[in-house]
């Protein structure tokens, strides 16, 4: 049976379209336009969807497009063609969606066909402008990025593609050029930071920093604040891992001198911030007391003096940051399922300089300033150069250190890479490292897979919190349909590097619950009822085989 579908597809920085016709019971049609036009769109009647459907082996259902999803966010990214019912109201809606989705996928280098259900007078209007054979001006969403194309090729490793992937996902704001001096990196990484501290900035909700020591997370938290409506009020820092423990209680939420013996009522850094950003650095380290105490205040937006039966406001906004995993504490008992939870509501990853060795020469000019205390000085290419091929396990602190090392050494003027490496000498640092081959580099993928699956585990249980959300009221709790919405975005993401499941096995199992979880999305709007029975005729068994399968997974991982 042949259906009328119009293709679409980007020839010369042009959206171009043709009327044509595909047998629906062949899957090797589809396979045929994917080899010699993708990225294409797929245009057809929604009541012809059902025969695609039965298509399994080179097709995925995605369901139906949620008016406020965009087709990039569902559509990318699929190991096989992906089909929607677009549920598009007007021709010129749908014609700027697909001129998107064509941009995003080119700049991704996504070479898939992407197939979408319209309603039979859209597509016969559609159909009419077609045959006009006017090309249609693709209009591609800018980037925050500054790098030309060669720059922008996937060199960086997964975590650049995952951080690339995210960046075209995200409604981008503009990044102001003082935030691109405080957090200094071109990789995509980097940029992935400032988006994301762009929106962490216009958003009241509390927000989770990781990352190794020497990241930079403090300075997120501080650009954040920055940035944000609240700048002209306190910023401040508390670090959880350093202050004594029976300390921490009054030093946050204050005290009263009878109850304490101390000289004078104190209203607590928490109070004193006002209206202002309290940031909590190494929250990993907080005992289970106290973090009853910070989900408390987190949640009725209230504090308790020591000393006091009266409960009073606090306005601040919360920034907690770890370079602990706090998720594996979590698992381990150690750390409170819920305030986690409460946390992870937006998440910012800080990259290390091991992911990001393009990022050296940057950060190193700009601490190299610092140090020197002179904006003018600058260091040789050479010694940029030769920092980018040294390990530095602190990161930006152990790169200032060296710095702060050459600086005392030798000064600022006629430096030379010698003298770099005799301060490396010095501090007992190992010469510059290479990527290695055989046991080294299967070692370096084993870890690399490890990363990425406990990360995956992390969103899905991150996901099925805010599903559970969802399912215990009967209209739609637009805060837990935003925090699932989003852990879909980033299992969207993580699903786009089937190499890192390690096995072919995991990666469907895990890429069939995405699937799933995106078609309960897609109910949400008509109420919580139909999705609570799919969610349990459909999605339980498969979110708990996922779960199982990186478990054992991950088991072979650790004992090859």
């Amino acid at each position: 049976m042949k259906i009328p579908v119009l293709q679409f597809r980007i020839d010369g920085g042009e959206c171009e379209g043709a009327l044509t016709e595909l047998e629906a019971e062949s899957p090797q049609e589809l396979v045929k336009i994917k080899s010699q036009m993708a990225p294409a769109a797929v245009a057809i009647r929604s009541d012809d969807l059902h025969a695609l459907r039965q298509l399994r082996d080179v097709t995925i259902d995605r369901g139906r497009k949620h008016r406020a999803k965009q087709l990039s966010k569902l559509l990318l990214g699929c190991s096989k063609i992906p089909l929607i019912d677009g549920g598009f109201t007007s021709a010129g809606q749908c014609m700027r969606s697909i001129r998107t989705l064509l941009g995003n996928a080119s700049r991704m280098r996504d070479r898939n066909v992407y197939v979408i259900g319209l309603t039979q007078k859209l597509f016969d209007e559609i159909g009419k402008q077609t045959d006009v054979a006017a090309p249609i001006p693709v209009s591609v969403t800018p980037t925050i990025s500054s790098r030309t194309p060669a720059q922008q090729r996937p060199a960086d490793g997964d975590n650049a593609v995952f951080a690339r992937t995210l960046l075209d996902l995200l409604h981008s704001a503009k990044v102001p050029s003082e935030l691109e001096t405080r957090y200094v990196g071109r990789s995509a990484q980097a940029q992935l930071v400032r988006a994301l501290i762009m929106h962490a900035a216009a958003s009241g909700d509390p927000v989770l920093i990781t990352g190794d020591t020497g990241t930079g997370k403090e300075v997120v938290a501080k650009c954040i604040h920055e940035q944000s409506w609240r700048k002209s009020s306190p910023f401040t820092p508390v670090n959880c891992g350093a202050i004594p423990s029976g300390l921490l209680e009054p030093m946050l939420f204050g005290h009263q001198k009878i109850f304490t013996g101390a000289d004078r009522v104190r209203a607590g850094l928490w109070r004193d911030t006002q209206e202002g950003t309290i940031f909590l650095d190494e929250i990993g380290d907080l005992e289970p007391r106290h973090q009853v105490k910070i989900l408390r205040a987190l949640q009725e937006k209230k504090v308790l003096m020591l000393g006091s039966s009266v409960e009073t406001d606090v306005s601040a906004r919360v920034v907690v940051a770890t370079n602990r995993d706090l998720f594996s504490l979590v698992q381990a008992g150690l750390f409170r399922e819920d305030l986690y939870y409460r946390l992870r509501g937006f998440m910012i990853r800080t990259p290390t300089l091991r992911e990001c060795p393009e990022d050296i020469p940057l950060i190193a000019a700009a601490l190299w300033k610092r140090v020197t205390k002179d904006e003018t000085a600058a260091l040789p290419e050479e010694i940029l150069q030769e920092m980018q091929h040294h390990r530095w396990p602190g990161n930006s602190r152990d790169l200032n250190s060296v710095l702060s090392a050459l600086h005392s050494l030798f000064g600022k003027g006629n430096l030379r890479v010698e003298q770099l490496r005799a301060v490396m000498a010095l501090q007992g640092r190992a010469a510059p490292q290479t990527a290695g081959t055989g046991t080294a580099a299967v070692d370096m993928h084993r870890a690399e897979c490890l990363r990425h699956l406990k990360r995956v585990d992390e969103v899905i249980q991150a996901g099925r919190v805010a599903a559970r959300a969802l399912l215990e009221e009967k209209l739609v709790n637009r805060p837990a349909e935003l925090a699932f919405r989003d852990r879909l975005a980033e299992l969207d993401s993580l699903c786009r590097h089937p190499l890192l499941f390690q096995s072919e096995v995991t990666f469907s199992v895990v890429h069939r619950l995405q699937g799933k979880l995106a078609y309960f999305h897609s109910l949400l709007p008509g109420g919580t009822k139909a999705a609570a029975r799919y969610w349990k005729r459909d999605v339980v068994e498969d979110l708990k085989l996922a779960t199982s399968t990186i478990f054992q997974e991950v088991g072979r991982l650790m004992n090859p």
